[in-house]
């Protein structure tokens, strides 16, 4: 019956007009009706998610209130697969009594910025946690880098220094740094791994990498269990618009920690 009325819902609100046969528009949003239906902030987007705030013409009494809330935070542009595998995530929502909030340790920014490095354009994807720094006082920090190696860093190369470098001193050093800082990350022992975040870190410090602009934004949420989703913000004068859920995908806790891997490099936080 809940499931009837969600998809005649989403059916309606995925258009921004009605039209007659004689194609004049019919019941046309105002710019207020769709200002107030349009998610404008990432604060807003959680509050309708946690049932606190409600859509515009949603009464907060009736039965499957939530449902209806939470469908309607969905992209209408997400493929059918995406739609049909909405219903079985608002129920696990549902069922586990899901709440967003700021200060949770399960929400990742990934912001993907663009930049220069010795006059030639690369793209890096930054990846922030929120964290606590004293009582309730929180801060976002960058958490991990995506796009530096192989793209900025040559990884595969391997440098040698001469084997009888011990016996003068390994005077060599001196030249290779001097003269060879591009090759730097060849000289390492094999086996030793390079932290992409820390070498991003240094190129900004040392001023040989500047970033220009965030390209794109988006932020992933892990405390739905045995699911991962994505929200963006989607620009356009429609009812559905601004924040919203753009993708969905169910994932156990063992696939959650490789996916937060992929993104920062570090699996500890994970809580689910």
């Amino acid at each position: 019956m809940v499931k009837g009325v969600l998809h005649c819902l989403s059916v309606v609100l995925m258009c921004s007009v009605t039209l007659s046969a004689g194609g004049q528009h019919l019941n046309a949003p105002s710019l207020s009706e769709t200002f107030s239906r349009h998610v404008k902030s990432v604060d807003e987007l959680m509050k309708r998610f946690n049932g606190e705030e409600a859509y515009p013409e949603l009464d907060t009494a009736e039965v499957g209130f939530r449902e209806k809330n939470l469908l309607l935070l969905m992209d209408f542009d997400m493929s059918q697969v995406q739609k049909k595998e909405a219903m079985d995530f608002i129920k696990a929502v549902n069922d586990n009594q899901v709440k967003l909030s700021y200060e949770s340790p399960d929400w990742i920014a990934v912001a993907t910025c663009l930049g220069k490095y010795k006059g030639k354009q690369f793209k890096v994807r930054l990846a922030l946690r929120t964290e606590c720094i004293r009582g309730n006082v929180y801060r976002w920090a960058i958490c991990g880098a995506d796009g530096v190696l192989g793209q900025i860093v040559d990884t595969l190369q391997r440098r040698a220094i001469s084997p009888t470098e011990h016996e003068i001193h390994f005077i060599e050093l001196q030249s290779i740094f001097h003269n060879e800082c591009d090759d730097i990350f060849g000289y390492r022992e094999e086996g030793r791994t390079i932290d992409p975040l820390s070498v991003f870190f240094a190129l900004i410090h040392s001023g040989a990498a500047k970033m220009e602009t965030v390209a794109d934004l988006k932020f992933v949420f892990l405390e739905v269990p045995g699911y991962v989703f994505t929200i963006e913000e989607k620009a356009r004068k429609a009812n559905n618009s601004g924040w919203l859920i753009t993708e969905i995908q169910r994932m156990n806790n063992a696939e959650k920690q490789q996916y937060v891997r992929k993104l920062t490099g570090d699996i500890n936080r994970i809580t689910k």
